[in-house]
């Protein structure tokens, strides 16, 4: 089972979305208040999944996008995507990628669009694609693809427009290996760039911003941090300790 948490900042300051998706199960809750002592139903999915992106729009609602579902004999990966609108309560049909794939990374873009990027289609066959989900038309556009295939990596976007993409796992034959590479995206050149290389490899961090401007990118395992020192753009990587 995988718990997703979103903030619907937007819409309801003090709520919080709690969408628990897994083969079996396709229902959302919200709990409005931050010790969590009030629940009450978000309805339900239009598809069961796991292993997917929740990522909060400007408009408030929230896009959940790819992921895998149980068929009964193996996982499928998922192109589907759909839509939460938390003034409603219902769950809308997003429109579908090129290209099904979980444990994929998803991050808002300034101009309101959503980055798509990674993830795999099976344990062993990772994919290097990318893609664009665009609100204002509920449709996918298929974005020129990342430097080299990676599942489980983190992205966020940087000061200056340009989406980054960091770290995440490999899968050559019989091997999963960890990466320390990181790329940019864009959006106005429409294309990917290498960006610098981490100190360190690393697969299903986590990445946020600080107020210091500085973006700190945490292991999984361990207790070191990678951080990007520019605001406008990432120059250096290093441990903080």
């Amino acid at each position: 089972m995988v718990l997703r948490a979103l903030r619907l900042g937007d819409f309801r300051p003090s709520a919080v979305i709690f969408a628990i998706f897994s083969v079996l199960l396709s229902s959302a809750a919200l709990v409005s208040s931050a010790d969590a002592s009030e629940w009450s139903s978000a309805g339900s999915m239009v598809a069961a999944r796991d292993s997917h992106t929740a990522t909060l729009l400007p408009n408030g609602k929230v896009l959940i996008a790819g992921g895998e579902n149980w068929n009964g004999v193996a996982e499928i990966p998922l192109a589907s995507a759909e839509l939460y609108d938390p003034a409603t309560g219902n769950w809308f049909p997003a429109g579908t990628m090129a290209n099904p794939r979980y444990s994929h990374s998803a991050v808002l873009l300034a101009n309101g669009k959503v980055l798509v990027a990674g993830g795999a289609i099976e344990e062993v066959e990772l994919v290097d694609t990318a893609e664009l989900y665009d609100p204002a038309t509920n449709t996918w556009t298929t974005l020129p693809s990342i430097g080299e295939n990676r599942t489980d990596l983190v992205a966020g976007l940087l000061p200056n427009g340009q989406a980054l993409i960091a770290g995440g796992g490999n899968a050559p034959p019989g091997s999963f290996s960890t990466l320390n590479s990181t790329e940019f995206y864009d959006p106005a050149a429409n294309a990917w760039s290498d960006g610098p290389t981490m100190s360190f490899a690393t697969a299903r961090g986590a990445l946020s911003t600080l107020a210091n401007g500085q973006w700190p990118i945490a292991r999984e395992r361990g207790r070191r941090l990678v951080v990007l020192h520019c605001l406008h753009r990432c120059s250096n990587l290093r441990p903080c300790f």
